[in-house]
């Protein structure tokens, strides 16, 4: 990954995608209440990104909010805009992160799971990264938020 391979992508159908691999690998089915979505009304609709890396990204942000978050509570995933940064917010319903998880988590092979190979989040970081963005982890009313950014470049 040393270079995005940047194209024109329809931002809804990204997340579509995005959902659409989480709830197989869940079992869960798109249609089913495990994730909210809301897309503001000033998020462009096409942005130039490389999908198969923002989808891969948004896969693992969303894998790792459902792990957490109680069956009953939906993982929240917003999309708007921040200045010219597109921002993706995933809210999880668990017990929040500590400062030293917070602060290691997007290290390559830290993991605070019992099963993980801490892999997810690194890659998530690498992703914002090359994309000229960043990603932050912190704790939210709830539980705890990923919050992921990426410049998108206003058409001249």
């Amino acid at each position: 990954m040393t270079q995005p391979n940047l194209e024109d992508v329809s931002v809804r159908k990204l997340l579509n995608e995005s959902l659409q691999v989480v709830g197989r690998g869940t079992g869960f089915e798109p249609q089913d209440d495990w994730v909210s979505l809301s897309i503001s009304k000033d998020v462009p609709g096409d942005v130039r990104v490389d999908p198969f890396l923002l989808r891969q990204a948004l896969v693992n942000l969303v894998s790792n909010a459902m792990e957490v978050s109680p069956t009953d509570q939906a993982v929240e995933l917003a999309v708007t805009m921040k200045d010219s940064f597109l921002r993706f917010v995933v809210r999880d319903h668990g017990p929040g992160v500590t400062q030293e998880v917070a602060k290691r988590a997007f290290e390559p092979f830290f993991t605070s799971k019992p099963e993980g190979i801490g892999l997810g989040l690194a890659i998530v970081e690498k992703v914002a990264r090359l994309h000229g963005g960043k990603v932050v982890l912190e704790n939210w009313d709830h539980g705890a938020q990923a919050v992921f950014d990426i410049p998108i470049k206003t058409k001249e």
